[in-house]
């Protein structure tokens, strides 16, 4: 019984601290096992006392507390503790201790026992009992609080969760959109090199067709400023392709494609320029 008791104060203490190791189970089975210890030390305790009494004297029976002469305060307590009326035992064992009977037939220790013990067992079971319910409940409180807890943390995760695929999202597609940018002024730098490189070659071609002896012994000064105004234009040029080359470094690694699509029509743009320059250089050799 002290380890039952024990036990109980334990799992009473940790339902009142709100321990996650408390099971309501155990409390349950707890008080299963304090009702049947009762029950058997009242069984040995009633078997004890019938062989105490079964030579003492018979005498007439008793129907209530009221009969055995008891003081009004000693009834009223007993009333009070729910009994109704005296069992078997207590109706062959209390009035001869009342009546100055011998109590080497009927012990005076055994009698008071029989009469106590209902009220010790019945209060003892009541207190326990409330103080399990009290334990139950605050224990079942708390797992209902740290299941809330548990949903509200679940559903903060999911938010944040949401939260952070929409950044990536956006984040991606904020990326695609600035290569789209990127790839669009690619192909329009790639359109204005096609067109200087054919406009170069058209114009080569042009004086290829024009040119003659008489041409080059006739060039003047407008000439001589028209090829200056040439040379000027193929130092913007070489900036301008010298700039494009250092863009298409950069986004190289992330679209070889439009870099090797760049790259020739440079390496196009370059020869129409060294062929250009070379014709210039042929034209105005003779003056010099």
């Amino acid at each position: 019984m002290e380890a039952l008791l024990s036990q109980f104060t334990f799992l009473s203490d940790q339902a009142l601290q709100g321990n996650k190791n408390f099971d309501p189970s155990a409390m349950e089975d707890l008080m299963k096992l304090f009702e049947i210890e009762s029950y058997k030390a009242w069984a040995a305790l009633e078997l004890v006392e019938e062989k105490q009494v079964k030579g003492a004297e018979i005498t007439m029976p008793i129907f209530s507390f009221d009969q055995m002469g008891l003081k009004d305060d000693l009834l009223h307590g007993i009333y009070n503790y729910g009994f109704e009326k005296p069992s078997a035992i207590q109706q062959r064992a209390v009035m001869p201790i009342i009546n100055g009977r011998d109590p080497n037939l009927v012990p005076e220790k055994t009698s008071m026992i029989a009469l106590t013990v209902c009220q010790v067992v019945d209060t003892a079971s009541r207190e326990y009992l409330k103080k399990a319910a009290i334990a139950t409940q605050c224990a079942w409180r708390g797992r209902v609080a740290h299941k809330e807890l548990w949903k509200l943390k679940m559903a903060a995760r999911k938010t944040g969760a949401l939260q952070a695929a929409k950044n990536k999202l956006e984040k991606q597609v904020e990326e695609l959109t600035w290569r789209l940018q990127l790839e669009k002024r690619m192909r329009d730098t790639n359109y204005i090199l096609t067109e200087l490189a054919k406009s170069a070659q058209n114009l080569v071609k042009r004086e290829n067709w024009n040119c003659s002896h008489r041409i080059v012994y006739k060039i003047s000064e407008e000439r001589l400023k028209q090829a200056l105004d040439a040379e000027s234009k193929i130092v913007q040029l070489k900036t301008v392709m010298h700039s494009l080359e250092e863009k298409i470094s950069d986004i190289e690694s992330e679209n070889q494609h439009v870099t090797a699509e760049g790259t020739a029509l440079v390496q196009q743009a370059e020869d129409a320029v060294s062929n250009y320059v070379n014709f210039v250089v042929v034209l105005l050799h003779p003056i010099f």
